[in-house]
């Protein structure tokens, strides 16, 4: 991987840190949105080993898939290697057992346990020495809190991972042509299923990257055993 910038979290994607400027703010928060099967936890799961083969130490919370279906999904990339897990170099955690961890502790948990949450977040941060998180999918932690608490709470992370320069992907779920759920975010990826001639095609393109002089254009990826592949979307004969 090469040397970042000052101020850049490299992703370690071919083709992304030179379409997003750089790499990633570091210690920034940055929202993966898009359709199903448009390839959301691939970018993550790839941004996560990629770090972590270089000795980053990081950590995906999971939401929606249990964490043995997730690693078996990472298994299937090349650059996946099992010592990352044993030595806890990274770390896959469901929600539902942090929640549950919550509830022995004695601490009084309101409402859906947000906050709560994310002062364990913080605190599994600093223990871990983490400089990459991920939280797949955010969308059912927002659901469940009002439109004030969620905002107060994507606000909080924000300045959570900041503080403490960990580089934060979050993942949001949303239907082609329906309003997109709303986070606050130091970077914004939109990825989409397009169809061409009877093809579904998966296309990214960077909306918001801070501090950076990105790319707005649409590339077409796939996703390989070796990692994201992308190339320039071509302007003709797309709609």
């Amino acid at each position: 991987m090469a040397k970042p910038q000052e101020g850049r979290c490299l992703t370690g994607i071919e083709g992304l840190d030179q379409i997003t400027g750089g790499g990633f703010p570091l210690g920034g928060l940055v929202h993966i949105s898009g359709s199903c099967g448009s390839g959301k936890s691939s970018l993550v799961n790839e941004f996560l080993l990629r770090g972590a083969a270089e000795g980053h130490k990081a950590a995906l919370i999971t939401t929606v898939h249990s964490v043995q279906k997730t690693l078996d999904s990472m298994s299937h990339l090349e650059i996946f290697d099992e010592r990352l897990i044993k030595e806890k170099v990274l770390r896959i955690l469901d929600v539902a057992d942090l929640l549950e961890e919550l509830s022995h502790t004695g601490r009084p948990i309101e409402g859906n346990g947000a906050m709560e949450l994310l002062s364990e977040m913080e605190g599994m941060i600093g223990k871990q020495g983490a400089k990459r998180l991920a939280i797949d999918s955010i969308s059912p932690l927002l659901m469940e809190m009002e439109a004030g608490a969620a905002r107060n709470f994507i606000k909080k992370l924000g300045e959570t991972v900041y503080a403490k320069k960990c580089t934060t992907v979050v993942v949001s779920d949303c239907e082609e042509g329906v309003g997109k759920t709303y986070v606050p975010c130091d970077g914004l990826v939109r990825l989409s299923n397009i169809e061409r001639q009877g093809n579904v095609l998966r296309v990214l393109q960077v909306l918001k990257m801070q501090g950076a002089a990105h790319s707005r254009s649409r590339y077409v990826f796939d996703v390989t055993s070796s990692g994201m592949l992308l190339t320039p979307m071509l302007r003709g004969g797309f709609h």
